[in-house]
């Protein structure tokens, strides 16, 4: 019988979630033992067995692991958020990692001085603990040269391995080809978060030239 896969997503949110849903329906379509350790907030259709809300910070994240380690006896622990445990958890220990926030080189000018002294704290955690984890797995070979020249890992504990529900993304594009959804003429869609380095005061800027220039009737 597979032994049980222990799936810390505590601080995984928004895109992270999807991904994790994903993740949970591969490994119950294949019927492999799973517990996933998430946020109250994050949504996952699971049966109440297989997952629990758990409240992990910096601070507490150490006691959290190992008393499910403990508890569980799982044979890996998969770090879902970008970041190991701060110790040797005894068993085989994958991070994901998916962030670029972390890697040298990433543009960071708009950045306010809470988010870059967020960043640097957790980059530094980053290092401090990568020798916890065996294996690091990221979604693209930029992602893994980025990872490893930062943080000096070696390339032999990096795999690429690209991760996504292709069966989704093709639906989705069969229901927009379905629908014959059309664009309407001078209108404008910007989905994205609210962090700095998405460039909302560049777009709002953009806008302001194109009503000045005659090229935007209006925008909300």
């Amino acid at each position: 019988m597979p032994k049980l896969l222990l799936i810390d997503a505590a601080n995984v949110s928004g895109g992270g979630g999807v991904l994790l849903q994903y993740l949970v329906d591969q490994l119950n379509e294949r019927g492999l033992p799973f517990f996933v350790l998430k946020k109250e907030t994050t949504v996952l259709n699971a049966t109440v067995d297989q997952y629990a809300d758990v409240d992990i910070s910096l601070l507490n994240r150490r006691s959290v692991l190992r008393s499910y380690i403990r508890r569980l006896s799982p044979a890996t622990l998969l770090c879902f958020g970008n970041f190991p445990p701060p110790f040797r958890s005894g068993v085989r220990t994958i991070t994901y990692f998916h962030n670029p926030h972390y890697v040298k080189g990433h543009d960071k000018r708009n950045f306010s001085r809470r988010h870059e002294l967020n960043r640097i704290l957790r980059r530094a955690y980053l290092q401090v603990n990568l020798h916890h984890s065996d294996l690091f797995v990221v979604q693209t070979p930029f992602i893994a040269r980025a990872f490893a020249n930062t943080f000096s890992v070696d390339q032999a504990r990096i795999q690429v391995l690209p991760f996504y529900n292709q069966e989704r993304i093709e639906a989705i594009a069969h229901e927009q080809e379905v629908a014959r959804t059309v664009k309407q003429p001078r209108t404008f869609l910007y989905a994205s978060s609210s962090e700095p380095h998405k460039n909302h005061l560049n777009l709002l800027k953009a806008w302001e030239l194109l009503v000045d220039r005659g090229g935007l009737l209006f925008c909300t």
